[in-house]
């Protein structure tokens, strides 16, 4: 009887591990699949201030604003278009802004040149260091673009 209740026990502490780990993986990986549209800025900021916060600090702001969605107006620098995907960049001296849109925007990219001024909304997923420049690559995904 003791070999029953104990063996139940474990059984019940994997299940409960086991339900715990499948809860966090489908969070990961449905992570990347919000909508800006449907999700309200938390706040807005042109393409260099957001730029110039994260400039001197890559962490800070990583770790501050990680998964947050966020209003970004500006100048575009240049676009990169591909068949199911569309960036925008924004730069300001050694930063580099990266918004990538949702592919049903990817049309609407197409249009854009440099120097068009747009206000965009988007989720900041991270800043890392730009070997190509030495700048600092700031990351947006899921972008949208705010009429």
């Amino acid at each position: 009887m003791k070999r029953i209740s104990l063996f139940l026990k474990i059984l019940l502490i994997i299940l409960a591990i086991g339900a715990a780990a499948l809860l966090v993986w489908n969070k990961v990986i449905n992570r990347d699949k919000t909508d800006a549209s449907k999700v309200e800025a938390a706040k807005s900021f042109t393409a260099e201030e957001f730029m110039a916060k994260v400039k001197g600090d890559a962490d800070k702001p990583h770790t501050k604003f990680i998964d947050t969605t966020f209003e970004i107006s500006g100048s575009i620098d240049h676009i990169s278009v591909g068949k199911s995907n569309a960036d925008v960049f924004f730069a300001n001296g050694d930063a580099t802004m990266q918004c990538s849109f949702l592919d049903n925007y990817s049309k609407d990219v197409k249009g854009f040149k440099k120097g068009d001024e747009v206000k965009l909304k988007g989720r900041y997923v991270g800043t890392e260091s730009d070997i190509t420049s030495g700048g600092v690559l700031v990351q947006f995904s899921n972008c949208v673009i705010e009429k």
